[in-house]
């Protein structure tokens, strides 16, 4: 029950509950560690005219051909969920260096905009990456301050 209520039940990926709390986790580790949390907001363009044009069935072979790439792309320590429909997060714990989230986003985006074959469809997608950087003055991760 506690993973039903926990994972995405077509990707089996953490849902928002999970992520919520893995985010508070990775705040409280940086914290200790002086390292940096960062957090990428991915959403696959234009993904509702494949449910349109193939059907629900056929994107959902999708997403879990995309779910595949992106878990290729970090380490087991990081965390990649989605929040629902084509929008995931991917949380990177310990980034060392400030351009190493933006390295983990280049090799998503390569990944993801690599043609995939499924049910001898060829397809291409593209995504969008959104950054985000924990502030060492946050405590939660909905603190929104300038510091």
């Amino acid at each position: 029950m506690s993973h039903l209520a926990q994972h995405d039940t077509l990707s089996d990926l953490p849902n928002r509950i999970l992520l919520q709390d893995r985010l508070h986790q990775a705040i409280a580790l940086a914290s200790r560690n002086n390292t940096l949390v960062r957090v990428l907001f991915l959403d696959l363009d234009k993904f509702k005219e494949i449910n349109d044009s193939l059907g629900h069935e056929f994107g959902g072979k999708v997403l879990q051909s995309v779910v595949n790439r992106l878990l290729t792309c970090v380490r087991a320590s990081d965390t990649v969920s989605r929040l629902g429909g084509d929008e995931f997060v991917i949380l990177l714990l310990e980034i060392k260096q400030p351009g190493d989230a933006g390295v983990k986003a280049g090799k998503m985006l390569t990944s993801i905009n690599a043609a995939f074959v499924i049910d001898s469809h060829k397809i291409h997608i593209t995504a969008s990456i959104g950054v985000a950087t924990y502030q060492m003055t946050a405590r939660t991760p909905s603190t929104n301050q300038e510091g």
